[in-house]
Parts: C-alpha cells; sequence; structure tokens
C-alpha cells in the first residue's frame, strides 16, 4: 500500500492556529478602528460638501432673489402712470446703478417690440433678446436659458408689465451675470477641497455646467448627462427641495463622492464632489498602519509557535511511522513515547495492537493452511463454515432440490495406452482445474472426481433458485473452453479430448456420507444416477439435460429434443435435450 502523504500537517494547524490567535486581536482592533475612520470621514465629507452646497446655493438665491426684487422696482416703476416720463428714467437708472445683480433692463411692448433700455455700464455687451416670452402672471420671473458671452456666462430674466387693470402691456428683460457665483466656486473650492477643476459644478435644468471650480470647465457649457450623480437625481430635481448624497460614482475617469442639492426656487442645482481617494486618504494611512501592526505580530507568533508545534508534533510522528510500520505487517517493531500525557497512552495502546496483530496474524496463517488443506477434500463453501463452526459434522444429510452435471472424458482407455501415466495425469489434472474454476465461477461446487470423469452439484449446500440454468451455463462454458484447449493438446500430445455432459435437475439428499472417521459431502438420491446415465449416452462435445432441467431453464436457451431413450438401469425410457451453445 502506497503511503499517504500528509497534505495538512498538525503541526502546520497548530502554527496557522497560533497565528489567527494572535492577529485575532490586532486585526479585530484595527479593523474596528479602520470602519470607524470610514464612517468618520464619510460623515466630515458630507458635511463639508453640505456646508459648501448650502452657502453656494444661499449666495446664487441671494443674488438672483436681489435681482427679481430690482425687476419688481423697476416693473413698478414703469407701471406708474402717475409719475413723469423724465422722473421715471432717472428713479429706473438709479435703481439700476444700486443694484448689484442688474447692470442693464430692456423693455418690449406687449407684442415683443423692443422699446427702450437701460444701462449703467455702456460698455456692456446685451445678449440678443429671445425672439418672445411668454405672458406671465404678475410677480412672476420667468428664468431662461443661459448664453455664454466672450468673458462670462450671463442668465436671462424676464417679468411682464400689467397696467392698473392687470392688462399685459410689455415686459422687461435682462441677463444676470454669473461671475459673482464664479468668483465665490473658485474660492470655496481653493479654500475647502483640493485643487480638482470640477469639486464644485452650478448646473442649469439642461445640465449644462454654468459655474464651477474652475471658470475653463464653466464656459465650455459642456452637458452634464453622462455625471452618474446627476443622471440618478434626475432633472426634476431642480423643482425640489431634496438633497442627494451619491455612493461612489465616475465621473469621467474618476471615482467619485458627491452631494446633488437644488436653489430652491430657482431652475439650478449644485453639484459639490470630492475624489474618492483624496477623501479617504486618511483611511488608506490608517490601513497601512493596520497592516504593519498585524504583520509584526504575525512575524513574532511564527517564531513562538513554529517551535511549539514542532515540539508537539514530533511524538506524534513517531506514531505516525509506527502505525506505518503496523500498516506494512511490521508487527515486531515498538515505539516509545514519553510525553506522559494522552500520546504516551496511545504509544502503549499501538505497541500492545501490534502484539495482538502479531499472534492474530499467526492464527490466521494457520487457519488458511487448514482451510487450503480441507478445500483439497471438501467443496470451498463446506469449508468456510467448518472452519467457521457453523458446519454440522454428523452424518446424515437434507433434502434438497438440486441441478447433478456429470462430465466424462471420451476414449479416455485408448489415451492411457497411448501415453505416459505421467502425461496422462498432467492433461486431466489441467482439465479438471479449468472445468472446476468454470464450476466455482458459476456458484457450483465440485463434489468429486471418479477417474476421468467429475461431478458438480447446484443448489448446495446453499439452496438456489436458478441451479438449473447455472449448471447449463456452466456446461456449455466447459464445451467452449475444451474448443482452445483441444488445439494446445493436439499440437503438443498429438491427442484429441472431448468431453460429454449430462445434467439431470431434481430431489436429492444432501450431506454427509460415510462413517465416523471418514465422510464425504455428496448427494445421493435417483435424481444423480440419472444425471449419470444420462451423461454414458451422450456423444462427444454434446450437453444432454432431461426434461426436468428444460422445465427449470429460461427460453434464452437453444434446447433441440432429441426424443426418449432407454439410459442404463431404468425401466421406461426417459425423455432427452440437447443444449447448443
Amino acid at each position: 500500500m502506497a503511503e499517504t502523504r500528509t497534505r495538512f500537517p498538525l503541526w502546520l494547524k497548530l502554527l496557522i492556529g497560533a497565528l489567527l490567535l494572535a492577529a485575532l486581536p490586532a486585526v479585530a482592533i484595527g479593523t474596528m478602528s479602520y470602519l470607524r475612520s470610514t464612517r468618520v470621514l464619510e460623515l466630515q465629507a458630507r458635511r463639508t460638501q453640505e456646508v459648501l452646497s448650502n452657502s453656494l446655493g444661499d449666495s446664487v438665491q441671494a443674488m438672483f432673489g436681489a435681482a427679481k426684487n430690482d425687476m419688481y422696482g423697476v416693473a413698478r416703476l414703469l407701471s406708474t402712470a402717475e409719475l413723469p416720463d423724465n422722473q421715471k428714467l432717472a428713479l429706473i437708472n438709479a435703481a439700476i446703478s444700486a443694484s448689484e445683480p442688474l447692470d442693464h433692463v430692456v423693455v418690449y411692448d406687449a407684442t415683443g417690440v423692443y422699446v427702450d433700455r437701460f444701462i449703467e455700464r455702456r460698455d456692456l455687451q446685451v445678449p440678443p433678446a429671445p425672439p418672445h416670452v411668454p405672458v406671465r402672471d404678475a410677480d412672476t420671473i420667468d428664468v431662461g436659458d443661459a448664453v455664454r458671452l466672450p468673458s462670462e456666462i450671463r442668465v436671462p430674466i424676464a417679468m411682464a408689465l400689467r397696467s392698473s387693470d392687470n392688462k399685459v402691456t410689455g415686459y422687461i428683460l435682462s441677463y444676470v451675470s454669473l461671475a459673482p457665483v464664479q468668483s465665490l466656486l473658485e474660492r470655496l473650492s481653493s479654500e475647502f477641497l483640493d485643487s480638482d477643476p470640477r469639486n464644485m459644478l452650478l448646473v442649469d435644468r439642461q445640465l449644462r455646467v454654468i459655474a464651477a471650480s474652475s471658470a475653463t470647465v464653466a464656459m465650455t457649457m459642456a452637458p452634464q448627462t453622462e455625471l452618474e450623480l446627476l443622471r440618478n437625481g434626475g432633472v426634476d430635481l431642480v423643482r425640489t427641495a431634496t438633497k442627494i448624497y451619491g455612493p461612489a460614482y465616475r465621473d469621467g475617469n474618476a471615482t467619485m463622492v458627491g452631494t446633488l442639492s437644488p436653489v430652491i426656487g430657482w431652475p439650478f442645482s449644485l453639484v459639490v464632489q470630492q475624489s474618492r481617494d483624496v477623501v479617504y486618504a486618511e483611511r488608506l494611512r490608517l490601513r497601512n498602519r493596520v497592516i504593519a501592526v498585524v504583520a509584526i505580530a504575525l512575524a513574532v507568533a511564527a517564531l513562538l509557535a513554529f517551535g511549539f508545534a514542532r515540539m508537539v508534533t514530533a511524538p506524534i510522528r513517531k506514531l505516525v511511522a509506527f502505525t506505518r510500520s503496523l500498516a506494512a505487517r511490521k508487527f515486531g517493531e515498538r515505539v516509545a513515547i514519553d510525553t506522559r500525557d494522552e500520546l504516551s497512552t496511545l504509544g502503549q495502546a499501538l505497541n500492545q495492537s501490534a502484539q495482538d496483530l502479531g499472534d492474530s496474524e499467526q492464527q490466521i496463517r494457520h487457519e488458511h493452511e487448514i482451510r487450503n488443506d480441507l478445500s483439497r477434500y471438501l467443496p470451498a463453501p463446506i469449508v468456510e463454515k467448518v472452519v467457521a463452526r457453523e458446519q454440522d459434522m454428523g452424518l446424515g444429510g437434507k433434502r434438497r432440490e438440486i441441478s447433478v452435471v456429470f462430465a466424462d472424458v471420451v476414449g479416455f482407455t485408448p489415451l492411457t495406452g497411448k501415453l505416459e501415466p505421467e502425461v496422462v495425469v498432467s492433461i486431466l489434472n489441467e482439465l479438471f482445474t479449468i472445468m472446476s474454476e468454470i464450476v466455482f465461477r458459476h456458484g457450483g461446487m465440485i463434489d468429486k472426481f471418479i477417474g476421468d470423469s467429475m461431478m458438480a452439484l447446484w443448489g448446495a449446500p446453499e439452496a438456489t433458485d436458478d441451479h438449473a440454468e447455472r449448471a447449463v451455463a456452466a456446461a456449455l462454458d466447459m464445451q467452449k473452453w475444451l474448443e482452445f484447449g483441444r488445439k494446445r493438446w493436439k499440437e503438443r500430445y498429438d491427442i484429441t479430448i472431448d468431453v460429454a455432459i449430462g445434467i439431470n435437475t431434481g430431489s436429492a439428499v444432501v450431506g454427509n456420507i460415510g462413517s465416523q472417521t471418514r465422510m464425504e459431502y455428496t448427494a445421493i438420491g435417483e435424481s444423480v444416477n440419472v444425471a449419470a446415465r444420462v451423461e454414458s449416452v451422450a456423444r462427444p462435445r454434446q450437453v444432454l439435460i432431461t426434461a426436468a432441467t428444460k422445465a427449470a431453464l429460461p427460453d434464452v436457451y437453444d434446447v433441440v429434443e432429441i426424443g426418449e431413450k432407454q439410459l442404463p438401469g431404468r425401466e421406461k425410457p426417459t425423455m432427452l435435450y440437447e443444449v447448443n451453445a
């Protein structure tokens, strides 16, 4: 037996166990600190983003709120009929000069035809007005789509002019500059965030950038439809007060964490975002410290555990080597374990087992010799029962339904005169050896050898229901094997050996027949005599059976009726059949 290789030795398990015990506290503490650090850093990032978004949102609300109020003032002045025109113009110019968000106002009539404009800055480049502004309810500000000028981005706001009877008489339009918002974004980003030009974004209802941490990014007015935070938040976010803290998401090639919040009352949204690597930089440093502590703990524990594991497993290795000696049947060896614990007790038990196994092997060898000797005289099943003390060795027998086969060498007498006796015996021994193996393979037993013939039984000593089929199958195998053996004997001795076989099925007494000093396990009865008579009328290479045997066979065999034959010693003819291979 091949030596089994240990894939996971005990010393390695002890070593790993010690390493786990050593590393567990450090890993647990480090993991807790790592997770806590992660939560703290995430909370800190969210608070920073919330503060920045609130600050910027308040500024945008304040700027556009002031623009709205100033537009209301201009509208009221234009709608006041009691004031002379020159006073209205003076008051409107004064209001625009005092306004921070407004630096101009353009007036249109109700049909959208240009009327006049008021400009605080003479060098101002005013974008062209939209071709049509819908009529709005009173006190409603309409915010249009942002437009890009050479040096800044402006957002159009419009308001309807109404008479005292609430009829629309025209409207006023202005473009609010986002330059103050852009400056605030750049300052907040540089003070509280890293230098990423996309850390803070102000987007309109079309999700276009209209202000950013970098003026260059803002001036592109690029749509942000691919930014996951905006895409997942939805376009309708600009109309709600919802604030979204996004999980890690992609912005171009970077992984970001950010906050999306609307500018309440205005069609803008704010994105404050940071690179995840920047947010969790401290977490990375903490992780490295935890790894270093665990590595040191494991290194120290490994040195101590290795020595301890080797010391503990040394006697086990001795015991394993001893068990392999036992597996190799070296029962004379002994093992010495002096650990004064359970391993020492195990060593003593294995030594005693080796002694017992040695004694048992001697006994088994002795019984095997007895079994071999008995099998020369008794059938193998009877030998096993005799050795096991299960066979009744008294004279007598039991009636059984059996099938009996007689096989006889045809023309044996002329062979004895042609060949030397030693050669004849050698041929018979070879012939009966093969035929006996065939009998055993089909579950039968050899009853006896009578000169040049053999008697075999099926259905005894163990009863079987298919004894007739087994007997016929064995007979056919004998004739089939003789086809090959006959060629060899012809070549070697220039002789031809044929066997005639007769089979009968019926009741017989099976048991120990003889005397108290010499007995034989055999079958006695008319069924045995009939089988012998059938064999006597069989031709060479022929297998003859009786009607009783045919009745017990399944239909798969090729059975040919021979007819009634007068067997020697019987008063009435017997119906016989030939079985073909």
